[in-house]
């Protein structure tokens, strides 16, 4: 039987790991409102908002019969949320300039937590939820390397103001654990769950 995978996030980082690791896929943005709640921890949020994404388009394409994506009987739906933590509080995508200038400043000469929660729903319900974590320490930076980043636009729409496969690369001294995850998905959870949930797409037979 044909099984297909859903992306239920239109991060172009996502996507573009999907595309490296050679899956193919198909994107259904969620758009869900992502209001952090009162007190809430990284670990929570991040859970909680790929938890939300796949089940909004779990349930858009199950129960909106006027829906133009027609899905196979055995769909997985794959989502997932990336913050930055820091012993502060958590660090999303800045609002603007000011806001990420802020961050990189911040960031700066420490060491900080990228926690990613990571949603897959399989074509029976089930519900695979979990947050995977790397450490990642900057360099301390000058004002003249936080303005020329700034200037590059690529701190926008990014967690912490920055992303891990920009020019801000040349800002990280050292990473501990999974690189995907900091890009925006664990590519190595992503292929337990997957692979536990029955998915098979991973290795499609090459064309002589």
């Amino acid at each position: 039987m044909t099984q297909e995978l859903i992306l239920a996030s239109q991060s172009p980082q996502r996507k573009d790991l999907l595309i490296q690791a050679g899956l193919e896929f198909k994107i259904i943005p969620a758009n869900i409102d992502e209001s952090l709640n009162k007190k809430e921890k990284a670990t929570a949020y991040v859970k909680r908002m790929a938890l939300e994404k796949a089940q909004k388009v779990y349930h858009n394409l199950h129960n909106d019969t006027d829906n133009d994506d027609k899905i196979c009987e055995n769909t997985y739906i794959v989502s997932a949320d990336t913050v930055i933590a820091t012993g502060h509080g958590i660090f999303a995508k800045p609002t603007d300039r000011e806001d990420a200038r802020k961050m990189l400043t911040f960031l700066s000469g420490r060491s900080h937590t990228v926690r990613t929660g990571i949603c897959v729903i399989s074509p029976t319900g089930e519900i695979v939820n979990r947050e995977v974590s790397s450490k990642v320490k900057f360099k301390h930076l000058n004002k003249g390397e936080i303005i020329e980043y700034l200037n590059t636009n690529q701190w926008q729409g990014k967690a912490g103001a920055y992303a891990i496969q920009s020019q801000a690369s040349f800002f990280i001294r050292q990473i501990i654990g999974s690189y995907s995850n900091i890009v925006g998905l664990p590519l190595h959870e992503l292929y337990n769950i997957l692979k536990g949930l029955g998915y098979k797409g991973f290795f499609p037979p090459s064309i002589k």
